[in-house]
């Protein structure tokens, strides 16, 4: 019985090994395997090349920054935080827009 069973396996192996041989040796396949691996590898490498100028670009910014060369003025960065923060604040202000710009109008006035 067991004798019998380890021929069958070695039979299903053997066509195994044979399909896959065929397979192997298909020239149309293999033409389709390659082109489908270099497409990946072209765009793997797209992919790569885009991450590193991203890092390549922000570590040059980062840079620039820590030595004081950055490319925004530091009295602009801070007058744009001004503006962004006020609207933000405007925007989740407990009482209405009118009134919170009335009451802002009258202590600059003042």
């Amino acid at each position: 019985m067991t004798n019998m069973l380890r021929n069958r396996r070695t039979k299903d192996w053997a066509r195994l090994a044979m399909r896959a041989g065929l397979l192997m040796t298909d020239a149309k396949l293999w033409s389709a395997i390659q082109n489908q691996m270099r497409d990946r590898a072209d765009g793997l490498s797209d992919a790569i090349n885009e991450k590193y100028e991203d890092a390549s670009e922000r570590l040059s910014n980062a840079g620039d920054a820590l030595r004081g060369r950055s490319q925004w003025p530091s009295w602009g960065s801070f007058l744009l935080g001004v503006g962004i923060g006020t609207g933000i604040g405007f925007l989740v202000a407990p009482t209405s827009f009118e009134k919170v710009r009335n009451a802002f109008n009258e202590k600059v006035a003042a």
